[in-house]
């Protein structure tokens, strides 16, 4: 629209630049917007009718259309993108059973607690000896070819009531 303003020789221009930028959202937005502006200023003319507003010079309704139309593009791709998982770490004979065996937390007072919160009852959010294992290559310089199984969570536990806010960080302040 400031473009339009600044350059009004140039009208035919910007707008068909305008329009190729209406296939990134927020532009078509913003485009779409300029229009109803643009067409608003003439709203006193007696002369200005729904066929102006929704007229190819005006171009709201194509902004619309392709807000549309990109939207529903974005739409199934963020649908297909969180519907689609990777498939879960099957554990073969080989591996070490240890990896998925929860630790032991009677040392640290701590941890106790949140583990014994965990088990005391099923009243709101309650995570129990939590454990996430996967298979990752092997080191280049190693003999064996296999998968070597590693853990990202071993035995986590807690638990979380009503009203309580729980903050969760690892040993590097990750949380």
């Amino acid at each position: 629209m400031s473009a339009l303003q600044a350059l009004p020789e140039s009208r035919d221009t910007l707008l068909i630049i305008g329009d190729i930028l209406c296939f990134i959202p927020q532009v078509a937005f913003q485009r779409g917007l300029g229009a109803v502006l643009e067409v608003s200023t003439k709203f006193k003319d007696p002369a200005l009718t729904w066929s102006v507003v929704w007229s190819w010079e005006s171009r709201v309704w194509f902004t619309i259309l392709i807000m549309v139309f990109v939207g529903t593009i974005e739409w199934a791709y963020l649908y297909k993108l969180t519907t689609t998982r990777p498939t879960t770490t099957n554990l073969r004979k080989s591996d070490p059973e240890d990896g998925t065996l929860p630790i032991d937390v009677s040392q640290d007072p701590e941890l106790a607690e949140l583990h014994r919160k965990s088990c005391e009852d099923d009243q709101g959010i309650n995570a129990r000896e939590l454990v996430k294992v996967f298979h990752v290559p092997p080191p280049s310089d190693s003999v064996s070819k296999d998968p070597v199984l590693k853990s990202s969570v071993k035995g986590v536990s807690f638990g979380i009531r009503k009203n309580e806010i729980f903050a969760l960080l690892g040993p590097n302040g990750a949380g």
